[in-house]
């Protein structure tokens, strides 16, 4: 509770307002962001005594936060899936690395990746 607060105290009188800025400024402060729905949507299992529909309603809820498909193009989604296929089959010590720069692109990934694997000889 008292993240929350913190939360919403650290916003201007105008954005107290506003519900998207609140939502947005509590999923930050929880450091809830697509990387954790991705997580969870990669790490989920069946409970038991769920049945497939509340699976699916989980996955495909998870799936929509973590990618936000909307406004995305398919060429977008296309790129977020290859850099998380790219990053899950390097290195870890290689992956950590990318990871702290942020890549925007799968290709901006691989510049990384081989411009770390020159200088550190990885």
């Amino acid at each position: 509770m008292t993240r929350l607060i913190a939360a919403y105290v650290t916003m201007s009188t105008e954005d107290m307002h506003d519900f998207e800025a609140v939502k947005e400024a509590i999923l930050k402060k929880f450091e809830i962001n697509p990387e954790t729905y991705r997580q969870r949507f990669r790490k989920d299992s069946v409970l038991k005594g769920k049945m497939p529909k509340e699976l699916f309603t989980r996955l495909t809820g998870l799936y929509e936060r973590w990618m936000r498909p909307t406004g995305k193009t398919r060429e977008e989604i296309g790129q977020t899936i290859v850099l998380e296929q790219f990053l899950s089959m390097i290195n870890p010590e290689l992956k950590s690395r990318i990871m702290e720069h942020s890549p925007a692109s799968p290709q901006q990934a691989v510049e990384m990746a081989e411009a770390f694997i020159l200088t550190s000889g990885l």
